[in-house]
């Protein structure tokens, strides 16, 4: 895959991610909450897919009807914008380089 497919596709997942987030804004919420519950447990580390797996879990055994298809591509997004936005879980998970230099994130 070129550079420029690699970034335009880079593009199109962010752009799903802040579709979902932006129709279920709960899901990052569920997602913080879990993660903050993790840190202050004793953790330093943890993984957003890992955080994604328990949100899941506890929609599915909590809810009735409502089920979330959350896409595992929204969780590198998600890690980032948790970091970025929620100053006691900077760091906390682990990243990689994306294809592209600079990230724009939507507030």
């Amino acid at each position: 895959m070129t550079m420029a497919k690699t970034i335009e596709s880079d593009l199109l997942m962010e752009e799903a991610a802040r579709q979902f987030h932006t129709e279920n804004p709960q899901v990052m919420d569920e997602l913080i909450q879990v993660s903050l519950r993790v840190k202050r447990a004793g953790r330093q580390h943890w993984s957003i897919k890992a955080a994604l797996e328990v949100v899941r879990y506890n929609y599915t055994v909590t809810t009735t009807g409502l089920t979330y298809k959350i896409n595992n591509n929204h969780a590198r997004f998600y890690s980032r914008w948790i970091m970025r936005d929620v100053p006691e879980l900077a760091g906390f998970y682990s990243t990689r380089e994306q294809g592209r230099v600079e990230q724009e994130y939507f507030e």
